[in-house]
């Protein structure tokens, strides 16, 4: 299970965008951060064309599916939705990573036992919406 904005785990960081401008100012080796929606195909091309590596926030199953075709690293989708999209993530073979945000130590368990790739700690979320 990967850790991210833990203190015992150093980890990369990840940066929310909306929009082309906002890639400029953020380190090379960053992953981008941007939340599902049709108005950002063209952001996501622009990635994809670029050869950057970006997290998409989504709300539902169908935006899981099109984050993996438009080749997103990593899925971020709420406690709710994670274990849904992790077995659907193992079944359909995704390449990106499934992660869920938690607040505390006690919530890794809770979401390791729903087989989801990962975490990202709120404490991090100077960079993370």
């Amino acid at each position: 299970m990967l850790l991210f904005g833990h203190p015992y785990i150093k980890s990369e960081s990840f940066y929310s965008i909306t929009n082309i401008e906002e890639i400029k100012k953020t380190p090379s080796n960053a992953t981008l951060l941007i939340e599902w929606s049709e108005k950002n195909l063209g952001l996501i091309k622009h990635i994809n064309d670029n050869n950057l590596s970006y997290a998409i926030v989504v709300t539902n199953i169908k935006e899981a599916i099109f984050a993996e075709n438009l080749n997103a690293k990593y899925i971020l989708t709420t406690k709710e939705l994670s274990a849904s999209i992790a077995n659907i993530a193992t079944e359909y073979l995704f390449d990106a990573k499934i992660l869920t945000q938690i607040e505390s130590d006690v919530q890794i368990e809770v979401e390791a036992l729903k087989s989801v790739d990962g975490v990202i700690f709120s404490k991090i979320k100077e960079h993370i919406i």
